[in-house]
Formats: C-alpha cells, structure tokens, sequence
C-alpha cells in the first residue's frame, strides 16, 4: 500500500532508540525525508546512520524552550517546510504508588512527556499548518486509558497528551491538519528491557523468566500474553501520518494487544 507520503517531511521527537526510532525507519521507508532529535548526541547520530534514507539528526532537549526552539527551525532550515510531527518524547518515574512517588518526580515526568509534547506542537504549528495538508501522531499509553495502580505520574501525563490530542484534531481540522494519538502498551524499550533486567538481578531469575513473571504479575490482562514491538506501533503511526488516514482526526489508537477490554472507539 502506498500511503502517500514520499517526499514529505516528519520530526519524530526521542527518535534514537526505541519506539520513536522504530517510526522514524518506518516513515524513511515510505520515503519522508525524516528529521530525529535526543539529548545524547552520540545515540543520535548512531541512529540516523543506521537508518536507511534521508534523516537529519539534531541535538535537542524538548524540555527547553530554546532547545525547541532550534530544532523546529533546523528541521525547516534542511527541508524548507515540516509536514508531519510525531510526539513520542516522555519517560515514566518511579513504578510506585501515589504515596511513594515524590513531587519532583511529578513534575520531572509531567515536563518531559505532556508540556514537551505542547511545547514542539506550538513552535511547528505554523509550518504544519501552511499547506492545507499536516499530521501530528502524539505516542500515549494504555495507562492513559486504563490506569495502573503504580506510576499516577507517567498515567495522569498520558492522558493529558490524549486530551491535548482531541483538543488539537478540533483546534485545527479547518487547515487540513489531522491529529491523532497511539496508546501502546508495554513495549519491548531499551526502557523496558532495563526494567526487565532489574527485575531479574533482584530475584535471581532470567530475563525471559522476569518477562513472563511481569507480564503474570502486572498485565495478566494482555490477551497475545507478551509485550508489543517497537515496530508494531510504528506500523500504526505511519498510517497515521498518511494520505491514507485522511479522514482520521481525533483518535486514540489502542496498541495493546487487547489488554483494555472495551467497547469504547
């Protein structure tokens, strides 16, 4: 299927490793000149080498205004125009109940997943609406939508990306700009094989073992019973970001694996 989006122009923010790198290759593949941004220079600049196709690594930290900022302006400055936006900066804190999170956990995942989310969506909003034609994919989360009851930090600022997400698909479906969100579930991440690891040296067990006692413990409700892909949410966000979803504004795309049973669209 061609999804209509050769030669346009994405910036996929946390775009290193992971999920965010999963869609950047994913985007490069439809053939999006695709600009990448991170902190760490060195994951970043490994990242765009090892994709194939036109990618443009910048240094940027989106939890500061001037970095932000810049990376807007590099990103137009190399392609001469920003057609799609992925949002999928964010970090979790602590995997604790409310009582054993402190405030400036609070505050340090609240600004790097929901206010950096805003803050790269209001400086590319000139660009993204100049043509009549934009994408914005904003990477929630499963917790957005169905809380667990540790990490209220990394949930309550997921479901402010996905309210945001509604916001913005009302805000500005008049210029041709379509905005929608993902909510994956847990992903197999450098993040999460971290978590996997620490798991697994704390019990004295292997990772596949600390896997599958996360997985019966804390998701018992994961109907394929094991965790997503980056790949698999980059499949999503790339008809997302597509002529194909041309009708599509609005939505939260559920990446779960059926852990959320539902009826709700």
């Amino acid at each position: 299927m061609d999804l209509g989006i050769d030669g346009k122009v994405a910036l996929v923010t946390g775009g290193s490793k992971g999920i965010g790198k999963a869609i950047a290759e994913q985007l490069a593949a439809e053939g999006a000149r695709v600009a990448i941004c991170a902190r760490d220079a060195d994951e970043l600049d490994a990242a765009a080498a090892s994709i194939d196709g036109d990618v443009l690594p910048v240094r940027a930290d989106v939890t500061v205004d001037d970095d932000v900022t810049r990376l807007i302006d590099e990103t137009v400055a190399e392609y001469g125009t920003l057609d799609v936006l992925v949002n999928n900066v964010g970090t979790t804190g602590p995997f604790e109940p409310l009582a054993d999170v402190p405030r400036e956990e609070w505050r340090s995942v609240m600004e790097t997943t929901l206010f950096s989310t805003m803050a790269v969506t209001q400086e590319a909003l000139p660009h993204l609406r100049a043509d009549d034609w934009g994408r914005i994919v904003n990477v929630a989360s499963d917790a957005a939508l169905m809380p667990h009851a540790k990490m209220p930090q990394y949930s309550a600022a997921k479901a402010g990306v996905v309210n945001l997400t509604t916001n913005l698909s009302r805000a500005y479906a008049d210029d041709g700009l379509l905005v929608n969100a993902v909510a994956p579930g847990t992903t197999m991440t450098p993040l999460v094989e971290g978590m996997m690891a620490d798991i697994a040296e704390e019990r004295g067990i292997t990772e596949d073992d600390a896997v599958q006692a996360f997985l019966e413990e804390e998701k018992p409700m994961i109907d394929v019973e094991r965790f997503a892909d980056p790949e698999e949410v980059a499949g999503v966000v790339a008809f997302l970001a597509s002529d194909v979803a041309s009708y599509v504004t609005g939505s939260t795309y559920r990446i779960d694996g059926g852990a959320i049973p539902s009826i709700d669209v």
